[in-house]
């Protein structure tokens, strides 16, 4: 096949499989008049969809490409490096302050009611000064430790954040993962729909059961059919909330091949040990921290300055300039006056710092009690998942009597149609439970800053 054919046969693919797809669906709700076409075309469609093959992504795979492509990942590690520039940059008051400078001035003589006129002069400077601050009122050092609170605010954030992005990650993953399976049962329940189906016919056919039964499991079946859509629909919103984790723009269809891999519960932790660790709690020290430090630079207003300034050079009519010129001297300074402003920026400074003191207490009492209801419900969700497969293979089981039963006319199809629904309620119960189960687990790593992003 040439380079061109094949292009065009991949392009035509999707159209291909979405024809398929509607005309399977009308195959199946006809399974009793074309079984035979039925099955050369289910043929016929996996040869399709195997060359148009999805990607298979492992839960590794996905936590690789999520560290080294998500825009949110990468947009909390550039505002990091900006804050370890500025705390960087915070420690420049405690150096001198060299500059280097030229002039040129050019004067020309003589008055104004006079027409007499002297030569034009000419000035050349070429000077280098330096001024050092040997005190300023700690404004530095109050400067320096506001940055510091900043960078640390930084890193408690970008622990946040990849926190809620193993949280999004887990969750997307989990996701699709029901989505898919959803579908294989949702397959799974049409076939047995139609199996059902065909055993209330041939016993309304031999007179011994009523119309109404052969309509409710059509019904059913019908409701299968529903139910499949809404299955395939779940897959592609599931599709593109995972590949938005994984930082993807081109919509490919995915697909997984494993579990999450996931924890065993351990014994009730200790909830306020664990909440001083949290990324919440780090962010509201950094932010008092940075509030004190406020404080300190309000204060410097009423504290003397003391500098010590230098300077070399040479000036000269010519260029480059010959008389030689220095200069050293220091220079103190009191404030005595400034309207107020120092005073009250030192009220408005404690002011913030009480807010901020007030908004870490009251923001550590949310984190700890967001740590129990996490945990409850992570505890709760893996009990659940327990229950619901116990109940799920008691289901079974009855399902397999009830069955026998109703094919032998012990059984009424009232009381059969009961245990047949009540083992698909179970069986998606167990699928709902295995999805919350992840999730929950997320939820819980996320509200301590923990995850699978490192």
């Amino acid at each position: 096949m040439s380079e061109n054919a094949y292009g065009r046969l991949h392009l035509s693919l999707p159209f291909v499989e979405r024809s398929a797809t509607i005309v399977l669906t009308i195959l199946e709700e006809n399974a009793v008049l074309f079984r035979g076409p039925l099955i050369s075309f289910i043929l016929i469609l996996g040869i399709f969809r195997t060359v148009h093959a999805a990607e298979k992504l492992s839960w590794q795979m996905c936590v690789e490409e999520t560290v080294s492509n998500n825009s949110e990942l990468k947009s909390a590690y550039q505002s990091l490096e900006s804050n370890q520039y500025s705390a960087k940059g915070a420690y420049s008051g405690f150096f001198p302050l060299v500059t280097g400078s030229f002039d040129y001035n050019e004067s020309e003589g003589g008055t104004l009611f006079s027409r007499q006129t002297t030569d034009n002069q000419h000035r050349y400077s070429a000077t280098l000064s330096a001024n050092y601050s040997l005190f300023n009122g700690l404004q530095d050092n109050a400067k320096v430790a506001q940055a510091a609170a900043q960078l640390r605010s930084q890193e408690a954030n970008l622990v946040a954040i990849k926190a809620k992005l193993s949280f999004d990650l887990k969750s997307a993953y989990a996701e699709l993962l029901f989505a898919q399976r959803s579908l294989g049962l949702q397959q799974d329940i049409i076939r047995r729909r139609e199996d059902n189906l065909k055993l209330v016919q041939l016993r309304f056919l031999g007179g011994r059961e009523n119309k109404g039964s052969v309509l409710l499991s059509k019904a059913y079946l019908n409701q299968g059919h529903y139910e499949i859509l809404q299955a395939r629909n779940n897959i592609q919103v599931a599709q593109a909330q995972l590949s938005r984790v994984l930082g993807r723009d081109e919509e490919l269809e995915l697909t997984l091949d494993e579990d999450v891999t996931l924890e065993t519960l351990s014994e009730a932790p200790d909830f306020r040990r664990i909440m001083l660790s949290t990324p919440d709690h780090h962010q509201f020290m950094a932010q008092e921290d940075s509030a004190d430090a406020g404080i300190k630079a309000a204060r410097s207003g009423f504290f003397p300055t003391l500098s010590l300034s230098a300077s070399t050079g040479r000036v000269g009519s010519e260029w480059f300039p010959e008389n030689e010129n220095r200069t050293i001297g220091a220079t103190l300074s009191f404030p005595l006056f400034g309207g107020g402003k120092d005073y009250y920026g030192t009220k408005s400074a404690v002011a913030t710092f009480a807010v901020a003191r007030a908004s870490r207490e009251n923001g550590d009492r949310q984190t700890l009690t967001r740590l129990k209801q996490a945990y409850t419900a992570y505890v709760e969700a893996i009990e659940k998942l327990k229950v619901d497969e116990s109940f799920k293979q008691a289901a079974l089981k009855r399902a397999e009597i009830a069955r026998s039963k109703y094919n032998n006319g012990l059984m009424s199809f009232e009381d059969w149609d009961l245990i047949e629904n009540d083992l698909i309620v179970r069986e998606k119960t167990v699928l709902q439970a295995q999805r919350d189960r992840t999730k929950t687990e997320a939820a819980w790593q996320q509200s301590q800053g923990k995850g699978v992003i490192r």
